[in-house]
């Protein structure tokens, strides 16, 4: 009975014990916090409001952190606010809060462009009107602009510029690029792809003739293609002609190279480039096509002898085909010579004549 009425009795002193008010458990806090900050130098209080691994802790009280700020205005604490907010969405109190750390000038800019850059693209991807969007859009062009010329880092150059190409901005693109054209083929690849789209065609050129001044044999005219190639369709000529004669010495003119370049030079009237790019292939392939074409050339470039040369050499080799064999009489005979006339008409009836 005894012991009964002692349990009565400590459980009465329980009872009449006061609970903590919120204004005491916070000023409580407050003291904590103080102690802290005399007991532990700046650098130490952030360490510990850190995890094993290394991180932020964010699941630490909002109120906690801020009742820090308010004695001391730490930047890492300042940036652990800042994180919380941004993975709670609270995307304008974590600018206000970078606003602030913006003006005590203990962060660098670039640091803060990097904040900046992961708000805004959040808050780009979660908008859903379209003049918001656009005006994040801009802010997000300016940071990457902003980044691009200060970054130095592979890495954030590399990922900068893959953020850049995501949103279209194909002229900050070329800036990260062309920045590191030195360093890799892959940049300069990148660079004058680029620089194609943006239609600089003289900065795509420039990187262009680098690709082929440093590749080896294959790779070398792969690019010497690719110049041409663009600049036939860009309607650059006098550069056509020169990557043509480029993969001419590399004995690598395909056979649509010529036609193009035939194209090219009949366009301008350049018969006698064109004649050289026929011959040449003429010579390669002795295919009829280029063996009519070649004649045509020569004729209308003046090169008259070089016509009879074709014909009464190679021509009775095609006048097996009809057509081939009225075109060569036809041309033996505006050249009037007797010597080649005869000579072709002579195989032209022992082939039909035989057919009769």
């Amino acid at each position: 009975m005894q012991n009964l009425k002692g349990k009565k009795g400590f459980w009465k002193q329980i009872a009449s014990v006061k609970v903590f008010s919120n204004i005491e458990i916070f000023v409580f806090i407050l003291l904590l916090v103080i102690l802290a900050v005399l007991l532990f130098p700046e650098k130490e209080i952030s360490s510990l409001l850190k995890t094993e691994n290394g991180n932020p802790d964010l699941s630490l009280s909002k109120t906690y952190i801020k009742t820090l700020l308010k004695i001391e205005k730490n930047p890492e604490l300042m940036i652990l606010l800042i994180k919380s907010d941004i993975k709670a969405g609270n995307y304008e109190e974590a600018l206000k809060l970078i606003e602030e750390l913006e003006k005590s000038k203990k962060i660098s800019k670039k640091e803060i462009a990097y904040m900046k850059l992961e708000i805004y693209e959040r808050m780009f991807f979660a908008e859903k009107n379209r003049k918001r969007k656009e005006a994040l859009k801009k802010e997000l062009k300016n940071l990457i602009k902003y980044l691009a010329l200060s970054e130095f880092s592979s890495l954030n150059l590399e990922k900068l510029y893959k953020k850049a190409l995501s949103f279209n901005f194909h002229d900050i693109a070329l800036l990260i690029s062309s920045k590191k054209a030195d360093e890799s083929k892959i940049w300069l690849e990148r660079a004058y792809k680029t620089a194609i789209t943006l239609k600089k065609y003289d900065d795509a050129f420039k990187y262009l003739d680098r690709l082929i001044e440093t590749s080896e044999r294959t790779r070398k005219i792969k690019y010497i293609k690719e110049a041409f190639n663009l600049s036939v369709s860009i309607g650059d000529y006098s550069r056509g002609y020169k990557y043509a004669n480029d993969l001419l010495s590399f004995d690598a003119l395909s056979t649509d190279d010529v036609k193009k370049i035939i194209d090219m030079a009949l366009f301008e009237k350049d018969y006698n480039t064109a004649l050289k790019f026929s011959y040449r292939m003429f010579e390669k392939n002795r295919s009829k096509f280029y063996f009519k074409k070649t004649v045509q050339l020569a004729l209308w470039s003046g090169k008259y002898e070089l016509a009879k040369h074709l014909l009464e050499n190679y021509g009775e080799k095609y006048i097996t085909n009809p057509n081939m064999a009225l075109f060569i009489l036809h041309t033996v005979m505006a050249l009037n010579d007797r010597k080649v006339a005869v000579h072709i008409a002579q195989k032209a009836i022992d082939i039909y004549g035989e057919k009769k």
